[in-house]
């Protein structure tokens, strides 16, 4: 894990619509994403998971994950703390600056809705661990297993025997024994990582997209009671 704070790179910008920023909140509020923050003039890096989005009470609700001793000790003796939020989303990876308020006695935080939010429009979109034959690739060339998965892609189990490709087509994706298979979809491998291959989908409609950001939604809740 990465002790470097991370800061408002050039490909971001800042979310200046109303309807985008309703548009993101209702997705943080659906996927419940996990986050990266750190507070302002340190290097430590905490993770955890944001369980609440109040609107009405504009509150935050984190709960942790890892959380560095010294993260800790700062945000349970000091409220007002300026801290920095790193998140993923189907649709963008989402950065924002808020401020703590205070320790639950559960042990989750309560931070500040942020006033400003700043998007990444390209890359970083949520990638989901999917629990083992959950998902499938069929095409031509056989049946491969998806380790990961995200609205745009996914990473596929290479058996020992498989001469990679530059394509799959006629390819058909099996969510919990949903079939998909638009006429043009089309699955481009991007890259090989030993056991791995890392796929693009294209032809993909927005019937399929939403199909597969619910089994995402699903695939999510299961990943975070394993994890936290």
């Amino acid at each position: 894990m990465s002790s470097r704070r991370f800061d408002m790179e050039p490909s971001y910008k800042v979310v200046d619509s109303a309807k985008d920023r309703l548009n993101i909140e209702k997705e943080i509020m659906r996927i419940l994403p996990g986050v990266e923050v750190s507070l302002e003039g340190s290097s430590e890096i905490s993770v955890g998971q944001i369980i609440d989005w109040d609107q009405k009470r504009k509150l935050i609700t984190v709960r942790w994950e890892h959380i560095t001793p010294g993260f800790a000790q700062k945000t349970d003796s000091e409220t007002g703390l300026r801290a920095y939020f790193k998140c993923t989303l189907f649709s963008t990876q989402l950065v924002f600056k808020t401020t703590t308020i205070r320790r639950l006695e559960d042990g989750d935080y309560h931070y500040r809705l942020p006033d400003f939010m700043f998007k990444k429009q390209k890359r970083g979109a949520l990638r989901v661990p999917l629990v083992p034959e959950s998902a499938m690739l069929e095409t031509a060339d056989g049946t491969f297993e998806l380790i990961d998965l995200s609205v745009g892609g996914a990473r596929l189990k290479m058996p020992a025997d498989f001469r990679p490709t530059s394509f799959f087509a006629r390819s058909t994706l099996v969510l919990n024994g949903k079939r998909i298979s638009p006429p043009d979809f089309e699955v481009k491998v991007l890259r090989r990582e030993r056991d791995f291959l890392g796929c693009k989908f294209t032809g993909l409609n927005e019937e399929n997209k939403t199909q597969i950001k619910q089994f995402l939604i699903d695939a999510l809740r299961i990943h975070f009671k394993e994890t936290i």
